[in-house]
């Protein structure tokens, strides 16, 4: 073997790789000088947990100190650190020769390693302690049992190793006759472990025999059949050669003339602590022969089938036998090989589904159905309810543990039934069960044979509460695995019948029939009628108490049979009579109103002649109360009649009565018989005219009625004629080359005599005179405060004037003495006292007139 790629790969040295061998599962190991775990990664020793060894003995005579922890240490050797696996098979470990630190002082090719207390020893008779040495590491123990041998007895407790061409092998030699070497390995029952060595000669003078012996720590080894896998040419032949290891060799001290043999162990139950052995039967001498090297073993599991509840046979032990491997159905597995699993159907491999089957059960829900192969599960569980679940819970491809395993049948519920249910304490009837169909059965729904009062069958579901799909009669249901109860549906129903509720009604409605309950109704319109009375919607109470339901209005339908009675509101209506034989128009009726109900008494729409609208009685002659248009009538119950009340009235018109009359007055309104109306005042104008009152007779004769006099009104249509009195006015005029005025007098009665005005006149150099009808002075002179008679028609008084004479001499003597502006101012002066004397003057005449009148 070559030296491992560093020394805590040969540490791991026989770690496992998988193969398949006549069709059980096994561990690869290379051959030729590679060597096992040569392809294994590095580890360090935290890695590994490795801890310092303890000290060995130290033999009588040897100078050398004890073992020492070098390169990080080891693990203590066996106990809990019991390895799995074969440790250093290529032997590897220590290295013979002088570039290995742990044998720097080992020479030769070869040295006896005594594992318990780390010391060797070679040809030249050295007996020392191996620095470092690390048992757990070197794997191998001695079956010799002598103890700190003398120095010349080498052989005793020892495993021997042989170097050449820089390979390391192990040499079975002892002083003990029947002895080897071994490892005690943990191992796991039920499982096959395949071992794998390679074996050589000394030389070519004598074959070397040897067993590979294999048993429980503490009890009986047996020794193993083994099957030759490669030759080396030396006249040995492939193939079975029993317990026998014997190898041929072509030349002396052969280390690399070896061939390789194997065979394969079943751990019993119970055993997890096994004893690999390799004894050497016949050899060269007692120190010389049988080469071992290359030793290693792969695993493989037992997978055991459980049918979960079936009966018949698993595909472990097809043929009521445990199958060793056919096909699909090997017993054995490696660890972390994935395993194609049996199916049920009848294919390639050794089993099928037929060779399976689950009792029906006697009792309980599932009892006489059937249930359905489906695969196979890591876990163990009931027969599912559907195939689909089921499915869901299978694998098809196992990936083996490290460990014995045991996978589970899969079954599913493949038959089913369909009870029927009334679902109700009140129901009665019954409907046949289906008995037992195939799941998947498309099964028509049977139809319903419960009764339920008061209620409407409507259809089956699977749930008591009516949740879910809802199935018909006759409708496909596919079978579900196990029992299943269809529950009747009901829905409650319901009636609503109409009621006129009166004695004197008439007319019907018809009622809704059954209805499910809660369903929407829509409430019919009236067909019932009574006198005086007006419908006003339904309620569930006689009295009209309650909730009211009008026509058109969406209810939902009661859960019982139930009537609705009509309520009625009693009513009244007003008709009006124009009550009179030469009567026009009309007035609408009230129409039905509420009785109690206030009703707005209504305007007139007739007409009388010569009759005024004095209101509505409930009485053709006009008796008893009067309503008055908008008075409020408390409605009773059924209809009035009103009667128009009429006042008879007169009118009265005007005449302006004279021609050349202006304006126009319309006549009254019409005014009631026996009363009187106050006169106006007139609209008319007539000109040289004052009106004078109103008169019954156009030539004024009679009662004059001033304005705001009463006018009685006996009977029918009064005139009222204007009445004229003549009128006149007298004007002043100044005359030529006069300033000021005079106010006239206005409009004066014709006949009646005015005092003459005084004068508003001045003319410079005349003094007034008096007046005179005439524009030249003639006639008649009038000084004011005279009375003269007013004519009919406007008069007019001209200014009478004379020359003033001292109003020239003081003009001349103010010119001379003081100039112009003092001669004007004189002139005012003197004027202005002239005028104070004519007033005087004519003051006094005026009273002595009026004195003498």
């Amino acid at each position: 073997m070559f030296r491992m790629r560093n020394a805590v790969a040969a540490a791991v040295a026989g770690i496992l790789s998988l193969s398949l061998v006549d069709g059980t599962a096994f561990a690869d190991t290379v051959e030729g000088d590679q060597g096992v775990g040569s392809d294994v990664p590095s580890l360090d020793a935290s890695q590994l947990g490795l801890v310092p060894a303890p000290k060995g003995i130290k033999p009588a005579g040897v100078t050398e100190s004890g073992p020492s922890v070098q390169d990080g240490g080891c693990v203590p050797f066996g106990g809990a650190n019991m390895p799995n696996r074969i440790v250093n098979g290529d032997f590897e470990y220590p290295q013979i020769g002088t570039s290995d630190p742990v044998l720097t002082t080992i020479d030769g090719y070869w040295v006896n390693i005594d594992p318990v207390y780390g010391y060797f020893g070679t040809k030249y008779n050295r007996y020392e302690a191996l620095p470092g040495f690390c048992r757990s590491r070197f794997g191998w123990e001695s079956m010799e049992t002598f103890h700190l041998p003398a120095l010349n007895k080498n052989d005793a407790q020892r495993v021997e190793l042989q170097s050449a061409n820089g390979n390391q092998v192990g040499e079975i030699v002892g002083e003990e006759e029947g002895k080897g070497i071994y490892q005690d390995v943990r191992t796991v029952p039920g499982a096959i472990y395949k071992w794998r060595l390679r074996h050589s000669s000394f030389d070519q003078t004598h074959v070397d025999v040897m067993n590979v012996m294999i048993g429980p720590a503490n009890g009986t080894l047996t020794a193993q059949n083994a099957v030759r896998v490669s030759v080396n040419g030396a006249g040995d032949e492939v193939g079975p050669v029993g317990t026998r290891i014997a190898t041929k060799v072509a030349t002396h001290n052969a280390l690399t003339q070896s061939e390789t043999y194997e065979g394969s162990y079943v751990i019993p139950a119970g055993q997890t602590v096994t004893r690999f052995s390799f004894k050497s039967v016949d050899s060269l001498s007692g120190i010389s022969g049988n080469f071992i090297d290359d030793v290693s073993f792969s695993v493989v599991y037992p997978l055991s089938f459980d049918s979960n509840g079936g009966v018949g046979t698993t595909p472990e032990r097809v043929g009521g036998v445990p199958n060793a491997g056919i096909g699909g159905c090997a017993t054995h597995h490696a660890a972390g090989e994935s395993v194609k699993l049996p199916t049920g159907a009848k294919d390639s491999d050794c089993w099928d589904s037929s060779m399976l089957t689950y009792p029906s059960p006697t009792s309980g829900k599932f009892a006489g159905q059937h249930a359905k192969f489906v695969g196979w599960s890591k876990d163990q569980h009931e027969p599912f309810l559907n195939e689909a679940d089921a499915k869901a819970a299978t694998i098809n491809n196992y990936p083996m543990p490290e460990s014995n395993a045991t996978l589970h049948a899969v079954w599913a519920w493949s038959s089913g039934s369909v009870d029927y249910d009334g679902n109700a304490p009140d129901a009665s009837g019954s409907v046949p069960s289906s008995g037992v169909i195939d799941t998947g059965t498309k099964y028509p729904v049977a139809g319903n044979g419960f009764t339920r009062p008061g209620h409407r069958f409507d259809g089956w579901t699977e749930n008591p509460d009516g949740s879910g799909k809802v199935y018909q009669p006759g409708d496909p249901m596919e079978i579900k695995p196990g029992p299943v109860k269809l529950h009747a549906k009901w829905v409650a129903t319901g009636s609503v019948s109409f009621d006129g509720n009166g004695p004197d009604v008439t007319g019907s409605v018809p009622g809704s029939g059954e209805k499910d309950a809660g369903s929407s109704f829509v409430v019919p319109e009236n067909g019932f009628d009574r006198k005086n009375h007006r419908f006003d919607g339904w309620t569930e109470n006689p009295d009209g108490s309650g909730k009211v339901y009008q026509p058109g209005e969406t209810i939902p339908m009661p859960s019982e049979d139930s009537t609705l009675h009509a309520k009625w509101v009693s009513t009244g209506s007003v008709d009006y009579d124009g009550n009179g034989p030469d009567v026009t128009g009309s007035v609408p009726g009230s129409g039905v109103v509420d009785s109690g109900t206030k009703y707005p008494i209504a305007d007139n729409g007739f007409t009388r002649p010569g009759h005024r609208f004095d209101g509505w009685t409930e009485n053709p002659d006009g008796s008893g109360k009067v309503y008055r248009p908008g008075d409020e009538l408390p409605m009773g119950e059924g209809p009035l009649k009103l009667h128009a009340k009429w006042v008879p009235t007169g009118t009265v018109s005007y005449d302006g009565n004279a021609p050349g009359v202006v304006g126009t007055m319309p006549p009254s309104d019409p005014i009631d018989i026996g009363s009187s109306a106050s006169v106006p005042g007139s609209g008319f104008t007539r000109p040289g005219h004052r009106f004078d009152g109103w008169t019954l007779s156009p030539d004024g004769s009679g009662k004059v009625y001033r304005p705001g006099d009463k006018l009685p009104i006996t009977d029918g249509s009064v005139t009222l004629h204007a009445k004229w009195v003549p009128t006149g006015s007298v004007s002043y005029d100044g005359g030529p080359g006069a300033s000021g005025s005079v106010p006239g007098s206005g409009e004066r009665d014709a006949g009646s005599g005015l005092p003459v005005a005084g004068n508003g006149f001045t003319r410079p150099g005349f003094r007034f005179k008096g007046w005179s009808l005439n524009a030249d002075g003639s006639g008649k002179l009038y000084r004011p405060g005279d009375v003269i008679q007013v004519s009919d028609g406007p008069m007019v008084l001209h200014a009478v004037w004379e020359k003033d004479p001292a109003a020239k001499v003081k003009r001349s003597k103010s010119l001379s003495s003081t100039g112009a502006v003092s001669w004007i101012v004189a002139a005012v002066a003197v004027t202005a006292l002239a005028a104070a004397i004519c007033i005087l003057l004519w003051r006094r005449f005026s009273v002595s007139a009026h004195a003498e009148d």
